[in-house]
């Protein structure tokens, strides 16, 4: 196996036929289904691997789902911090600063 070799792909499904020959197999697949098929590389020399595959959508999906669930919960608590704090900073009463009353002398008049 030389670094310059040409490779050839086929990709068999389980019932014998030929379904790509490509490096990346294209399908439509329904979620949670399986699809069983083999790769084949040759190489330039002739030379050939294989190797079974099951083709699926399930793992993508429901790692795609928890991402999502986790956005959407991180952006809803980021929505109800933000508007509580803004209510809350809106409806705060302003503090009067009652003046102390000082300490000098009164003088009366006689």
């Amino acid at each position: 196996d030389g670094e310059d070799d040409s490779l050839w792909y086929s990709w068999i499904s389980k019932d014998g036929r030929l379904i790509g020959e490509e490096a990346i197999l294209k399908l439509l697949l329904s979620p949670n289904t399986l699809f069983p098929a083999t790769l084949t590389l040759i190489d330039d020399n002739q030379e050939t691997r294989s190797k079974l595959l099951e083709i699926g959508v399930i793992k993508y999906l429901k790692s795609m789902g928890m991402t999502l669930l986790v956005i959407l919960l991180i952006v809803l608590a980021l929505a109800l911090y933000f508007k509580y704090t803004a209510s809350a900073s809106k409806n705060k009463p302003v503090k009067q600063v009652k003046k102390k009353p000082s300490k000098s002398r009164k003088t009366t008049k006689k």
